[in-house]
């Protein structure tokens, strides 16, 4: 919701979107750099920033309040084009963005530098991530559980979830204590604590 209308937040085979939910008309659309983002990361919002992934245009922030002006822009606010992720959504923790690309890495929101790279010989393709303001959990492709500190991203402890299973590229949850994981025809929960 953005100044009492309820939005939908959206990238189409053309470029990015803001629609309304009451009708559908677009309210706003920008065009892609570069055509070919494979369209499986979702758009993150978070306060007035918007944050967009692709494999070909890399991230990119706009801001809603310039959106919304009498002569919004077309160009990001920010942008990152060195991490490429495209099958995974990054989390927004506070003002930091983490993306899984050929390792974990801490961004600022505010400009999209990068502030500490982890795991680059661990993480590759196919990540998905669940954060705090503190710990940041990465379940990789490769069938390996990593925890890391948010503010150093130094390894805190790891888990093999399975030897010999195929690629683990479903995402995880948490209830309560408890991580529920689907690891090839299982759904396995394990205990946080």
């Amino acid at each position: 919701s953005f100044q009492g209308k309820d939005l939908l937040v959206g990238s189409d085979q053309v470029g990015y979107f803001i629609r309304s939910s009451k009708d559908g008309r677009y309210l706003w659309h920008a065009k892609r750099q570069y055509s070919g983002d494979f369209g499986v990361p979702a758009p993150v919002v978070h306060g007035t920033s918007i944050l967009f992934t692709g494999e070909n245009n890399g991230l990119q922030v706009f801001d809603l309040e310039t959106i919304a002006s009498a002569t919004p822009i077309k160009s990001p606010q920010f942008s990152n084009d060195l991490l490429l992720p495209d099958t995974h959504t990054p989390v927004i923790v506070g003002d930091q963005v983490l993306v899984a690309y050929e390792g974990l890495h801490a961004l600022k929101l505010d400009g999209l530098d990068i502030i500490w790279s982890a795991a680059e010989d661990t993480i590759h393709t196919y990540a998905s991530i669940i954060a705090s303001e503190d710990r940041a959990l990465v379940m990789t492709e490769s069938n390996e559980l990593l925890l890391f500190d948010n503010n150093d991203g130094q390894l805190i402890d790891s888990m093999t979830l399975a030897e010999d299973g195929g690629p683990l590229l479903s995402h995880p949850a948490i209830v309560s204590d408890r991580l529920l994981i689907r690891v090839g025809s299982e759904v396995r929960c394990y205990d946080l604590r």
